[in-house]
């Protein structure tokens, strides 16, 4: 299937062969290959997505390749197929940045231009939800993830990540050039904590209407040797630089 065209003769039974999207790209007269699909392809310029296709939820995995119980993330598509993994029940996988993270380039400079064109930016489906709340360790690795881009009123909990569990954990990393507006309990981090976010930072624009912090939006949990510098934003109330509404937790040597 993936030596194109595949060659027939009229005379003998014909067979369909498909691309990783479905479509048919090719016929065939060799049985062995009637209904074959071909496989999704990744390179090192496709930033982790499928280059032959665009098929939504089709990402490159990420892998542990040194067995230290952290899959390695060195690509938006890998950082997605995480988020994937995580909001389809498998909540309590380690990740690890190896590398500074691109989904989409320039958003805060379009943002400033008030007139954005969404279909330009790929969006961000955040780590975490209320079925699946995150509890693993993810180590930004002093790495940083850019370009997250979230843009829908009327949904709460958004950041990185949504929903951190008691015992998750969320540490060195940074989140930059990215626009976060939601309803409420949004971060640049994490949108509702529970567990402990250590040494992270927010250079990006979070908006929205209550609870809304530029690391954290609600926070029960720990929120320790972090920082914001991006834009907060809200509405109504419980806003704040690093920390939208602490009801319970501790926020430690932040600024």
């Amino acid at each position: 299937v993936d030596e194109l065209p595949v060659k027939i003769t009229s005379t003998n039974e014909v067979y369909q062969c498909f691309g990783c999207d479905g479509t048919t790209i090719a016929y065939t007269n060799d049985a062995a290959l009637k209904d074959k699909t071909k496989p999704h392809t990744f390179t090192e310029t496709s930033n982790g997505f499928c280059s032959e296709c665009a098929v939504e939820g089709v990402y490159q995995p990420a892998t542990d390749s040194d067995g230290d119980g952290y899959y390695e993330i060195d690509n938006a598509g890998k950082l997605y197929w995480f988020a994937q993994q995580v909001n389809g029940g498998n909540n309590a996988i380690n990740g690890k940045l190896t590398a500074d993270i691109v989904i989409n380039e320039g958003v805060l400079t379009e943002m400033a231009k008030n007139s954005p064109d969404p279909s330009g930016f790929r969006p961000w489906t955040p780590i975490g939800n209320g079925s699946n709340i995150y509890t693993g360790v993810f180590d930004g690795n002093g790495k940083t993830v850019s370009g997250l881009y979230f843009n829908d009123s009327a949904v709460d909990c958004v950041g990185l990540f949504s929903y951190l569990g008691t015992n998750g954990k969320v540490q060195n990393v940074g989140v930059i050039d990215s626009y976060i507006h939601g309803n409420e309990f949004l971060g640049g981090v994490v949108g509702n904590n529970s567990g402990t976010v250590d040494n992270c930072y927010n250079e990006g624009t979070v908006s929205g209407n209550n609870t809304v912090g530029g690391v954290v939006g609600y926070n029960d949990g720990t929120a320790e040797n972090c920082y914001n510098e991006g834009s907060v934003r809200g509405a109504r109330q419980y806003v704040g630089g690093v920390v939208g509404s602490n009801f319970g937790g501790t926020v430690d040597n932040c600024y």
